[in-house]
Parts: structure tokens; sequence; C-alpha cells
């Protein structure tokens, strides 16, 4: 029985032991009201709490991460023309190809933050790359959700995040991560020049993630200006979506901490200028002596790891400077101060100009714009806040994926938009027999010829879920009435497929386009029999580096976005099924989104004009149907010729509906890619082969040991002491866990010692425990007779 408990026990004790601190890119757009929105909550207390709750993305148990894939890992350390200590990739086997265009990206990113931040890193950063974003997610180097797209842990500088299938966003998100990378050693090297600890844990997230942002972007992208812009001129105080000042550091979620981090950065950048952002981190040891509360700075420099015990000391090379204003030195008392010494300017300068440069930055877009929601229907009686539509060849039916706001669960629903009542659940995930609906991610569902077919992860890939569906009307006191039946379901495994983008079911329902992402990482545009003598055969339609998403049957043709451009921003592309010929509609610097065929020609969403807005492909000729101030991301056919469009506004999605009447009188344009240019030109990314022979990752070796956590304790003089410790490899496959606690006696000992290999399906863990608890002796119930029983042996763990 002691040794059947002991697994159970030692895992709910040691977890807490097992930090797993990371800098995390949660993309999941968040509304206001739910636990991830931007709501003003109190701020942290340095004294009264750990700063790490709010910054790092801690560990927590419970989560599923299973480990469904086995991975050959090798390594490959390299360099950058800059200089520098470099970067050690972490990749396996299947994914050696998209390695080398990570490697090109990643060396381009670390040239150009070089140039940003005017520092070279002195620690080498351990880049760990997955194939796919699922494979992500289940790793056991951190604690990563559906929404988190990277990870940096400030420790120890370990990084993480998938491939995408899609080059474009692969490097967009490395440089957001990278940015982290780039604060985190030069604080860190500053602080250790002076004989401080880093006091980057002392700058606020906004700042953190805001910085990360502004270098990746260079300042606001159309996503943050058109949130900002709704954020501002429609706000929703009730519900916690209103601006806070600049110096307001209570708003979370994503809005709150990313695009306003980023809108406060890109404020101080045009405001006081860039070289202003790179003072904030060169004087932050400051934040180190504000941390010291008046104390003495320690004597001894910060720790390195092991691997950079041999580099250069370049830190070390750092003049001594303080903070000073009027030529005194100043302790800063919070980062407000720190800010204000740094832009010698007041608090209440600096607010006042913050709200200043956003009033002419947005104000002027929204009276520029020549229409409002106002102008639009909004579609009620929804069943939640829609991220996701498609609908039925004649506009009634509808189906919608929401997600709630406590639980992060999402659900799909099917509506015939004349009759609220007709709600019916189709699917939810966070069950063992469907995991995850993408929400916000990417399009999962299709509906077409009286089919409904959906996408999901369920095990170790996205599985394509297809089901009948009928309706049968009625009119009851003068309003129709219908009643929706969803037939039994059907289960296709699309090969070695591990994810599915943006399914799109032909004309007859007979088969599914889809874009996949394989065992090597790469996206693709494939199409799945789903009926007939055919049944079930997967046809690959493309088979290169682009990352074709968000697709559509037209006829004889299949729509969809491609990043084969000048830009290497999604345009429109159409491919011919018996040709495979493929034709560029769309020759635009910005994305374009969410091709239909609808009024005649190709209905799409262009950021063209800066913000996104309907557009319409007709003839060879574009005209843009919207110009509103809040963002319609994506619009479909619905009955009557109107259209359904999804758009962003007072911090939620809603569903409008739009007529021709509610068109903007632009006058229609030729587009290049009108006539149905084929492309042409090579626009292919930048690749940088790995060499051969690249060494297998040991975790055996010294080099790739953590400890993770370690603490110890002596009581008195005699011989009362307690320790533990907890080392883990760099990817946290394998986990070993140390205690022991001696009362006076080597006899009188807790010990335990256990291992646990993590990297694979199942988990596995065998160890030795030595232990003791006091007894009675009860065979002569008049005599106290106790005493000490030993207890050893060993435990394991399935």
């Amino acid at each position: 029985m002691k040794r059947s408990l002991l697994p159970l026990l030692l895992l709910s004790y040691t977890l807490p032991l097992l930090p797993n601190t990371a800098l995390a890119r949660d993309t999941s757009l968040l509304w206001p009201g739910g636990t991830t929105a931007l709501t003003l909550t109190p701020p942290p207390s340095l004294s009264g709490q750990t700063f790490e709750d709010i910054y790092v993305l801690p560990a927590r148990a419970g989560q599923n991460l299973v480990p469904y894939w086995r991975y050959d890992w090798h390594t490959y350390e390299f360099e950058s023309s800059k200089g520098g200590a470099g970067v050690r990739l972490f990749y396996y086997g299947r994914e050696s190809d998209a390695a080398a265009y990570a490697v090109a990206a990643i060396r381009e990113a670390y040239d150009r933050l070089t140039e940003t931040f005017d520092y070279v890193p002195t620690s080498t950063i351990p880049f760990i790359l997955y194939a796919s974003s699922s494979e992500f997610q289940a790793t056991n180097v951190f604690s990563v959700g559906e929404g988190v797209l990277g990870a940096t842990d400030p420790r120890d500088l370990r990084m993480a995040m998938p491939f995408f299938g899609n080059v474009k966003q692969f490097s967009r998100v490395f440089t957001h991560e990278m940015a982290h990378q780039f604060t985190i050693q030069k604080v860190r090297d500053l602080a250790a020049a002076k004989g401080l600890e880093s006091p980057v844990m002392l700058f606020p997230l906004w700042f953190i993630e805001g910085l990360a942002e502004y270098g990746a972007f260079g300042g606001m992208d159309p996503e943050g200006d058109y949130i900002l812009r709704d954020l501002i001129t429609d706000s929703k105080p009730a519900a916690g979506y209103a601006l806070p000042d600049f110096f307001d550091g209570r708003a979370g979620g994503y809005i709150g901490v990313y695009k306003l981090g980023q809108a406060r950065v890109s404020f101080i950048a045009e405001e006081y200028g860039p070289e202003k952002l790179l003072e904030l981190l060169e004087r932050s040891p400051a934040l180190a002596g504000m941390a010291l509360n008046g104390r003495p700075p320690p004597s001894s420099r910060t720790s390195r790891r092991p691997e950079d015990q041999n580099r250069a000391d370049v830190a070390g090379e750092a003049e001594e400077e303080e903070v000073k204003v009027e030529g005194e030195p100043v302790i800063p008392k919070s980062f407000a101060h720190y800010l204000s010494i740094v832009l010698d300017e007041s608090e209440e300068q600096i607010n006042g100009r913050y709200h200043d440069w956003l009033k002419r930055r947005y104000f002027v877009q929204y009276l520029d714009a020549g229409q409002t929601v106002s102008d639009f229907e909004r579609v009620e009686g929804l069943g939640g806040e829609p991220d996701s539509i498609s609908v039925s060849e004649d506009g009634r039916l509808i189906v919608y994926r929401t997600i709630e706001r406590m639980t992060g669960v999402s659900r799909l629903a099917i509506q015939d938009l004349r009759d609220p009542g007709s709600r019916k659940l189709v699917a939810r995930d966070q069950r063992p027999d469907l995991e995850s609906l993408h929400p916000v991610d990417r399009r999962v569902t299709s509906l077409r010829a009286g089919r409904l077919l959906y996408s999901g992860r369920t095990g170790d890939r996205d599985v394509i879920y297809v089901r009948p569906v009928t309706t049968v009307e009625s009119e009851v006191a003068g309003k129709t009435k219908v009643e929706i039946e969803l037939g039994k379901t059907e289960r296709f495994v699309p090969g070695e497929l591990i994810e599915i983008y943006d399914p799109a079911l032909s004309p007859d329902g007979k088969k599914v386009a889809f874009a996949g992402v394989d065992l090597a990482g790469f996206r693709d545009v494939y199409v799945l029999t789903l009926s007939g003598s055919e049944r079930g055969l997967l046809t690959r339609l493309t088979n290169d580096v682009w990352a074709e998403a968000e697709l559509y049957w037209d006829g004889g043709r299949l729509l969809f976005t491609c990043d084969e451009t000048e830009s290497h921003e999604p345009n429109l592309f159409a491919l011919d099924l018996k040709t495979r010929e493929r034709t560029r509609l769309t020759w635009h610097e910005q994305p374009d989104r969410g091709p239909v065929p609808a009024l005649g020609g190709v209905l799409f969403t262009s950021y063209e004009s800066g913000k996104p807005d309907l557009w319409l492909l007709k003839d060879g000729l574009e005209r843009r149907l919207t110009d509103t101030s809040s963002a319609l991301l994506t619009a479909v056919p619905s009955a009557e010729d109107r259209l359904l469009a999804l758009g962003f506004h007072r911090g939620s999605y809603l569903l409008f509906k739009l007529d021709e009447g509610s068109f903007i009188d632009e006058r229609p344009s030729e587009g290049r890619g009108g006539a149905g240019l084929v492309v042409a030109q090579n626009l292919s990314y930048p690749r940088d082969p790995l060499p051969g022979g690249n060494p297998v990752y040991k975790p055996s070796a010294t080099k790739n040991w953590r400890v993770e956590a370690s603490a110890g304790a002596v009581i008195g003089p005699t011989s009362v002491g307690a320790a533990g410790l907890a080392v883990t490899d760099l990817l946290r496959d394998h986990v070993l866990l140390v205690n022991v606690a001696v009362y006076g006696s080597l006899k009188l000992t807790d010990a335990l010692v256990f291992y646990i290999n993590q990297s694979k399906r199942p988990a596995l863990g065998v160890g030795a425990f030595h232990t003791f608890e006091p007894r009675r002796d009860k065979t002569f119930p008049d005599s106290s007779n106790y005493y000490l029983q030993r207890e050893f042996g060993v435990a394991g763990l399935t």
C-alpha cells in the first residue's frame, strides 16, 4: 500500500518544484468581461507577491500533455553575421527541410534586432523547433495552450515554437520571441556589469510584450490599429472595455498586454524617439537599485550557464553609469517614476502626450471612414459570439463557432437565421473524443449539399467529421419555425496529416478540399473523397513552401489565399482542378483574405486600405464595398443577394447583414490579377540548408542538464536538516527528483530519489525511498509501547 501511493504523493508534491517560466505569445482574441479579457484589476504588489505570477507562464497540474510523437532530436549551432553567441537549434529529422527555412529566418531576425537593440547577445540561445502547432502544444519544455504561438524562458533563455507550415508567420512570431531574448540578455548583462541581479522582472508585462510587438512589426500593425481604434471610439466601460491611462497597469489579456503595450511603446518611439527605448534598457540597473530598497548590491556577479562560462564577458566592459536627474543619483520609486526620469517629463505630461497621440492617430481614421456599423443590420439570436462562420447555398442555415469565456470551451452550433429557436449543438471540444476545435486560429466548418463538415483535433492529429443535415419548416403564428435534424456522423482520418485548415465542401458535397500540414511541417492543398468507390482517397494538389489557406470551392476551381507574393502577405489565388494551373487574382502589398464566390465575382476581405474592408473582384475589376472604422474580418453570401459579415466592434465579434444599399459608391479599378495572370517570377523564401552529420541530442550530456529547483535547511547544532533538488534535461523529457530530510540520525531519514522519463507515451518512472513513522504496539493496552518503524523500497510510475 505504501509503495502504490508513493508515485501519486510524489507528483503532487514535486510539481511546485518544477516551475515552467515563459514569456508567451498568446494571440487569441479576447472579450470584455471574461477572465482573459481587457479588464481592470488591481496591479501586483512587488512586496506582497511574486511578480512571476503576472510575468511568466507557470506549469500547472492537470493539463493533458500527451507525447503522441517520437522525435529523433539533433542539434545545430550557428552564428549571425553580426557576431554574438548565436543559436543552438534543436530539430528532428522529418522537419529538416522546414528547419532550413527556419534557420534563414532566424539569421535575418537576429541581424535586424542586433541593430534595433544596439546589442549582440552574449549567451547562446537554445531554440526548440516543432513541425506543427499540435506538437508544440504537447511540449514538455513549457506549459502552453491553444492560443500560445511561442514561448521564451527568461531564466535560461530556452525558446520553443512551431513552424506553422507558414514561413511568414514563423518569421513574425520568432522575431517577437527573439525580441524577448535581446531584452532579457541586454538587461541582464548591464546589471551584471554592476554586480546586480537582472531587473528584467521589474519591467511591467505590457512593456516587455509591447517591445516585442514593436520589434516584430516596427511599430503598429493593422490588427493593432483596428483594435485600438475600436477601443478609443467605441469603448464599453461598464464591461471593462475602456482605454486605461498610460501608467495604469491593470489591463490584462491579449488587448491589454500585447496591443496596448505595442501602442505605448510605439508612442514612445514616435514622440520621444526610438533611442529612448534603448535608453530604457540601458539605464535599467537603476531598477535593480529600486528593488534593493537601499540595501548594498551583492558582490557576486549574476551566474552564467555552463555553456557560457568560456565566452568573452562583453557585459563586463560596460561603463559604470548611474541614473541621474540634474546631476544627482536617483533610485526610481516605481517603473512609472523610472520612465519619467528617462523621458525627462512628469508622469502627467507623458500621459497627456499619450492620449493626444492616440487621438491624432485614431480619431482621424474614424472620421475619415465613410461608414459605421450602424449602417449595417446586426444579426441577433445567436448562441454566443461567433469567431468563424459557414453558410448553406441558400444562405439560410449558418454554422458558427463560439468560445465560452470562463472555460475556453469551443462549440459548434447550426441554426436557421429565420428561427433563433432552431439552434442545435453540433460539437464541443475539450472532450476525449474531440480535444480542440482550433478557436480563432482557423475555420473548421463547411456546409453544402445537405452536408455539414467540421474538423478538429483528436489524439495526435486533426480528423474530419461529416453529418447529413435536413430541415423541416412550418408556420406558427405567422412565423417560420425550422426543425434541424443531424444524421449519423462519419469520421475521416486524412492520411499522415497532422493539422487541417479551412475545409471546403465541393458543390455536390462528395469531396472536401483543405490545407493540410504534413509530418515535415509544410502546408499544402489536398482533396479528400467522401463518398463513392474512391471514398477516403486523399489527393495532394500542391507541394511547395507556400502557406495555402482559406479554401472555397468555386465550380471547377478552388479559391484560396497564398503568400507567394512580393511582400509574402497573402493574396487571392485560384487553382484549376483539371489542369492544376495556379492563377493569381489580386496583387496587393497588404493581406487579402477569405475569398468566396458571391455577387457574380469573388468577395474577399482586404487590408489594402490600411484596415479590413470587404472588396469584390468581378470581370477583372476590383471594387471596395465597405469603408467602416470597425473591422469586417470575413463575409459569406446569404439569402436574397445579401451578405453576412463577421466584424469586430466594441470588443466583441458580431454578425451583420449587408445588402447592395450598404455598399459605398466607389469606382472599380482594374486589378492586375483580374485578367488571370499566371504567377511566373520566383518569389521564394530564403533557405539555409542544414549541414549533414549534426550531432544527436543526448539528454545525459552535462551541458544539457538544468537544475530546475533546489532548497536546503539546517536547524540547530544537531544533525537535523533537509534538502531537495530537481534536475531535468534541456527538453524536460527526463526528470530527476531528490528529497532528503535527516532528523538527528541516519536511521531517522526521510529520503526519496525518483527518475521520470516523459519523452514517450506513457511516462515511466522508477525510484527508491526510505522513510519512518511512529507506531504503537497495542499487545499490552496498559503499556505505552511506542516505536519508530523504518520503511524502504522501490516505487514505479506508469
